[in-house]
């Protein structure tokens, strides 16, 4: 039985329970099955090395450094300040794991080393509190159908335990569960998933993310948190190159109203334009605009005729644009 003290403790820790909102690949039913998925992740031990140093630089331990790299990247992911990220916590005397949650808060604007920080002193205090009955905290804690938390992170590090201890995947129903071991040969491990949200290439380009993430933190780890590197070389090209390159050759002796009616030519009855639950055909915005800019002829709009739209947003704005270059007016 938990004591007193540690059930205060958690139901304190673990009030208004947020849900990580990580995009997924397949829309979240309400009876959401669960089909397990694995993808390995092996990253060199000179990174590990590399990690270990920023460990011992600011006297915490490997498993803060890796929970907040990961913090960060669900961080990255979700936008969101407020994360919970469960663990499984090997005991040192026995083949037992406790569960735990830990929850921290999270903000673009903190150095990596600043939000090590505070992990390493949240996971040190919530392992004081790690004697209890996590089945019965979940009773009493669950406010929400996707439990306490829908991701996991876990470290075992193979100088502590030479024989990692046997972890059934299928017991894990989460959307994503991270189980890392730490030894001389660096940091491998896998990801269980569930194939009913995630593709699988979703999870591996969630790997590298997360290794690109560990360089550059191990690069420099006062680093902003929003500032840290999760594309690589090749996703940053694409992004920032490939998909700007968006230059169009448009007929230079035709105004956008005349290409607008060859477009109606072609596709009369697609829809050309969508406001809330309204939308309009070509066809349909091509009426209404033709007769808006009968209406303006009559008024005197012409060709060097100035005419002002004062309106909110909606399908009329774009009937009263068309509308007045239809007319010759601007």
């Amino acid at each position: 039985m938990m004591s007193d003290k540690n059930l205060k403790y958690w139901q304190e820790k673990l009030s208004n329970i947020p849900v990580l909102e990580i995009k997924t690949d397949y829309i979240r039913s309400n009876n959401q099955q669960y089909h397990l998925g694995v993808e390995t992740l092996i990253f060199s031990n000179d990174l590990l090395q590399s990690l270990t140093n920023i460990t011992q630089k600011y006297n915490v331990n490997l498993l803060s450094t890796l929970l907040t790299a990961f913090n960060c990247l669900l961080y990255r992911y979700t936008a969101q300040e407020d994360i919970i990220v469960g663990s499984y916590i090997p005991q040192t005397d026995n083949s037992d794991f406790n569960t735990l949650a830990f929850r921290n808060s999270i903000s673009g604007d903190l150095s990596f080393s600043q939000l090590l920080k505070q992990t390493f002193q949240i996971v040190s205090q919530d392992l004081k509190h790690q004697d209890f009955n996590w089945s019965q905290l979940v009773k009493q804690l669950s406010s929400n159908d996707a439990g306490i938390f829908q991701v996991m992170f876990n470290l075992q590090d193979a100088s502590i335990r030479d024989t990692p201890l046997p972890i059934n995947l299928n017991e894990f129903e989460l959307d994503l569960s991270l189980f890392i071991v730490s030894s001389s040969e660096g940091l491998k491990g896998t990801i269980a998933y569930n194939q009913e949200l995630f593709e699988p290439n979703t999870i591996k380009r969630l790997i590298s993310h997360f290794e690109n993430l560990l360089y550059s933190i191990v690069l420099n780890p006062d680093t902003l948190v929003q500032e840290l590197t999760i594309l690589s070389e090749v996703e940053r090209h694409q992004i920032l190159v490939e998909w700007n390159q968006t230059e169009f050759e448009y007929p230079g002796d035709k105004c956008i109203h005349q290409l607008f009616s060859e477009q109606v030519a072609k596709t009369p009855d697609a829809v050309a334009v969508i406001f809330e639950q309204q939308q309009l055909t070509y066809k349909q915005l091509d009426n209404r605009a033709n007769q808006l800019a009968n209406y303006l002829q009559t008024l005197g709009v012409k060709p060097d005729v100035r005419v002002g739209i004062s309106i909110n947003r909606c399908l009329e704005m774009v009937v009263g644009i068309l509308g007045i270059h239809k007319a010759g007016g601007a």
